[in-house]
C-alpha cells in the first residue's frame, strides 16, 4: 500500500542543517494499526507528515500502490491527501469558530458533496461517536475530549483508506485517552492506521506493528501481526472540487463566525474607506479652488448655474436651443438675476438686493421656505452676512424702490424667510416667477455703458433736463471713431436701445440727456427677441460643450480658471503631503488587517489538510476579504455623508460618478492586496508549518 524508499529530510536554520529522517525503508500495508514511537525530537511526526505529504521530503520516493509521489506538485498532493488520507492531530486541529457539524461537513463539502447530503452523512456520524449533544457548539465551547471526538467524526466523514495520528491523546487524561483509543481503533478498521505516540504502553494491546525512531533512523521495526498486501493501481488526481457556491458558502461561513474579528476588520476598512473617501473630496476642492474662481460680475455663482448668448448681440434660436435644455430649468432675458435693486422692508431696513426665481440651496435663519406667489425670502451671502434683519420682519411688505424727480417705492410683496446661502456673494430676494415683476427691476434705474475699440469702458453719465426735446445721447466728436454703440445693462450682455445717439462739440464725455418727464425706470431696452438664457442643469460642464460646438457663447459663474502660477505650486504640494498621508495610512491598515486575517491561518491550513487545492482557498478569501472591504465601502460613504451633513459643509458638489468608480476601484485593490498578501502567507511554507505556525 505504501512503501518509503531511502526517504530522508533535512531542516535548515540559519544554514545549519538538521537531520530529520535519514534513509527510512519501510512498506505498509491496509489493516495495520502500526505504533511510532521515540523519544521527543527522534522524528516520529517528521515520518508521519512526509507520509502524508502534509510535509515535504529531500530525498529517496515514498510510493502509494507502486505510485512515485516526489514529482507532486502542491495541489497535486493537496488533491491526494483529500482522496486518501485523513488526520487526527495532538492539538485537536478543528475550526474553532466552526460548530461540530460544520467541521464534520468540512471535508464532505471539500469534496463536493451536496449541501444537504453532506448535512444528512455529518448528522449520522456525529451521533457514531457519541457527539449528538454537541451537534451545534463551537469548537471553543468542547473539552478536550469532545475535540478529538470530533476530529475523529471529521475523519470518517473523508472516508480515507489511511488515517493519520499524532499523539492523539497527548493532551488528555487517561480515561478520555481510553476512551479516544478505543474509537480510533472501532472506526479504523479495513484502514492503514499510523499512529504517533509518546505512550507505547497505552495502545500495546491494539498495535499491529511497532516502529521505534531514534535521531531519525528506524532502530526498531516488530510486527504483531501482518495486514493485507494490496496490489499496485494507479492512483487518480482527479479532483472533485467544491462549486462556486460551495466556496461562497464557506467564506461567508468564516466571515459570520468570527464576528469579533469581522466587526474590527469591517472597521479598519470603514476607517481607510472614510479618510480616502474625505481626502478625495478635499483634494478635488482644493484642485477646483485653486484652478477656478467665480466671476465677481455675477451675484448668482451656484455650480449649477449657466448664461447663453451671442457675443454679435444676435437674439438666440430657441428652435434649435429648447430642444436641448428642455429638461433644465431655464429663464429667458433674465437681467434682473444680476440688477441690484434698492429695496424697503417694512418701515425701514433698506437693502439692495437682485431677485431670482431660481430654488437655490440655502440655511433657512427664520421664518418659512414655504413661500406664495407673492412672498419672498431673503437669502445673503453667507460670506459676509452683516445685514440686522430679525424676525420682527417677517410678513412686511417688501418695496422696491423708483427712481424719478421725487423717489418712491412700489409693494411686491411680503417677506417670508431669512436665509444666507454659499450659492451666492451678493443679496437676493428669492420668489416665485412673476412676470410684472421682472418689468419693474430690468427697467428700474437702467445704466447705460459703451465699449470703446480700445477697450476702455466708460459709464455714460445721466443729466436730467427740463426742456429737454427727448431722451438722447451726447457723444463727444473726439470719440466719434471711438466708440461701438452697443448698450449693457450693467456691463453684462449687449442689447440695443431706441435712443438717438448725438455728437457735438458741447459736450468733454458722453452724457444721456433724460427729459423731465421720463422717470429712469422708463427707459426700457428695446428687445428684438431672447438675448440671453439663464440655464440651471446638473450637467452643465457636457451642456456648455454641446453649445459651445453650434456657436452659441456660454458662460459659467461659478467656473473662471485661473492662472495664478503660484496657486498651482501649493496645489502641487498639497495633493503631494495627501498622496503621502495615503500612503501611509495604507500601510498601517493592511498591517493591522493583515494582522487580523493571520489569526486565521491555522483554519486556512486545516482546509489544506483536508485536500481544499490552493486555488479554492484563495477563492475563499478573495470573497471574504472583498465582501468585508465592500461592505466597508458603504459604511464609509454613510460616515463621509454624515460628517458632510454634521459640519455643515459643501463637500457634496464635488462628489461625481469618476470619483465613485475611483473610490470602488481603490478599495477594490486595497482588499485584493491583502487578501494575496495573506494567500502568500498561508502557502509560503508546507502544510505542517502552516499548521504549527496558525497554532502558536
Amino acid at each position: 500500500m505504501i512503501e518509503l524508499k531511502n526517504v530522508s529530510k533535512f531542516y535548515t536554520d540559519n544554514s545549519i542543517v538538521t537531520i530529520g529522517l535519514r534513509n527510512i525503508n519501510l512498506k505498509f500495508t491496509k489493516g495495520e494499526f502500526v505504533a511510532i514511537t521515540g523519544d521527543s525530537g527522534c522524528g516520529k511526526s517528521t515520518l508521519l507528515n512526509v507520509i502524508s505529504l502534509i510535509d515535504t521530503y529531500d530525498e529517496g520516493e515514498i510510493l502509494y500502490y507502486g505510485n512515485e509521489t516526489f514529482y507532486f506538485n502542491q495541489n497535486e498532493s493537496d488533491v491526494f491527501r483529500k482522496n486518501n488520507i485523513s488526520f487526527i492531530f495532538q492539538k485537536y486541529n478543528i475550526v474553532d469558530s466552526y460548530t461540530v457539524l460544520q467541521n464534520v461537513m468540512l471535508p464532505l463539502l471539500i469534496k463536493g458533496t451536496p449541501e444537504e447530503e453532506a448535512k444528512k452523512e455529518a448528522l449520522e456520524i456525529i451521533k457514531k461517536v457519541g457527539l449528538e449533544h454537541r451537534t451545534n457548539n463551537k469548537g471553543t465551547k468542547l473539552s478536550g475530549g469532545e475535540k478529538q471526538r470530533c476530529v475523529i467524526a471529521r475523519a470518517i466523514a473523508n472516508n480515507a483508506p489511511v488515517l493519520a495520528c499524532d499523539e492523539p491523546t497527548g493532551n488528555l487524561d487517561k480515561k478520555t485517552s481510553e476512551e479516544i483509543i478505543k474509537l480510533i481503533k472501532e472506526v479504523s478498521k479495513d484502514k492503514l492506521v499510523l499512529i504517533v505516540t509518546h505512550d507505547y504502553e497505552s495502545i500495546k494491546n491494539i498495535c499491529t506493528r511497532k516502529i521505534k525512531l531514534s535521531d531519525g533512523e528506524v532502530v526498531e521495526d516488530i510486527t504483531f501481526e501482518v495486514g493485507i498486501d494490496e496490489e499496485e493501481k494507479d492512483v487518480s488526481l482527479v479532483d472533485s472540487r467544491p462549486s462556486i457556491k460551495t466556496l461562497f458558502k464557506l467564506a461567508f461561513l468564516n466571515i459570520f463566525s468570527t464576528p469579533k474579528k469581522t466587526i474590527f476588520s469591517t472597521l479598519v476598512f470603514s476607517f481607510v474607506c472614510l479618510i480616502l473617501l474625505l481626502l478625495s473630496l478635499f483634494m478635488i476642492q482644493l484642485s477646483y479652488n485653486e484652478n477656478y474662481t467665480y466671476n465677481k460680475e455675477y451675484g448668482i455663482i451656484s455650480e449649477d448655474r449657466m448664461i447663453i448668448y451671442d457675443d454679435k448681440h444676435n437674439s438666440l434660436d430657441m428652435v434649435q436651443l429648447e430642444p436641448i435644455i428642455k429638461d433644465s430649468e431655464y429663464y429667458t432675458n433674465a437681467f434682473y438675476e444680476e440688477k441690484n435693486t434698492d429695496f424697503k422692508i417694512g418701515d425701514q431696513g433698506y437693502i439692495n438686493a437682485a431677485v431670482t426665481f431660481k430654488e437655490m440651496e440655502y440655511e433657512l435663519l427664520f421664518g418659512s421656505n414655504d413661500i406664495l406667489n407673492d412672498e419672498f425670502v431673503l437669502v445673503f451671502a453667507k460670506s459676509d452676512y452683516y445685514i440686522n434683519i430679525d424676525e420682527t420682519y417677517i410678513g412686511e411688505e417688501v418695496k422696491i424702490k423708483i427712481y424719478a424727480d421725487d423717489d418712491y417705492f412700489v409693494s411686491i410683496g411680503k417677506l417670508a424667510g431669512v436665509a444666507v446661502s454659499n450659492e451666492i456673494h451678493s443679496t437676493y430676494l428669492v420668489g416665485k416667477y412673476n412676470e410684472k415683476l421682472t418689468n419693474i427691476v430690468i427697467n428700474n434705474d437702467v445704466t447705460l455703458s459703451f465699449t470703446s475699440t480700445k477697450s476702455t469702458r466708460t459709464i455714460i453719465s445721466k443729466m436730467h433736463v427740463v426742456n429737454a426735446p427727448k431722451t438722447y445721447i451726447a457723444i463727444p466728436n473726439s470719440l466719434k471713431d471711438d466708440i461701438e454703440f452697443n448698450f449693457n445693462i450693467q456691463n453684462l450682455y449687449p442689447v440695443s436701445y431706441d435712443i438717438e445717439v448725438v455728437y457735438t462739440d458741447e459736450v468733454n464725455y458722453p452724457i444721456m440727456i433724460v427729459n423731465q418727464a421720463y422717470l429712469n425706470g422708463e427707459i426700457t431696452p428695446k428687445f428684438d427677441g431672447i438675448k440671453e438664457i439663464t440655464v440651471y442643469t446638473d450637467n452643465v460642464k457636457n451642456l456648455s460643450k454641446k453649445l459651445t460646438k453650434l456657436g452659441y457663447d456660454v458662460s459659467i459663474p461659478s467656473m473662471v480658471e485661473n492662472n495664478n502660477g503660484a496657486s498651482l505650486i501649493v496645489l502641487y504640494m498639497a495633493m503631494g503631503l495627501v498622496i503621502v498621508a495615503l500612503i501611509i495610512m495604507f500601510y498601517i491598515s493592511f498591517a493591522i488587517i493583515q494582522r487580523i486575517y493571520l489569526t486565521k491561518t491555522k483554519d486556512y491550513s486545516i482546509f489544506r489538510t483536508l485536500g481544499l487545492i490552493s486555488k479554492d482557498i484563495k477563492k475563499i478569501l478573495n470573497i471574504e476579504v472583498v465582501f468585508i472591504a465592500l461592505f466597508s465601502t458603504i459604511i464609509g460613504a454613510i460616515l463621509t455623508n454624515l460628517i458632510i451633513i454634521i459640519s455643515k459643509t459643501d463637500l457634496y458638489k464635488y462628489m461625481s460618478l469618476y470619483l465613485i468608480i475611483f473610490y470602488l476601484i481603490a478599495m477594490s485593490l486595497f482588499a485584493l492586496l491583502t487578501s494575496n498578501r495573506l494567500n502568500s502567507k498561508i502557502f509560503k511554507y508546507s502544510v505542517y508549518q502552516s499548521i504549527k505556525e496558525g497554532s502558536e
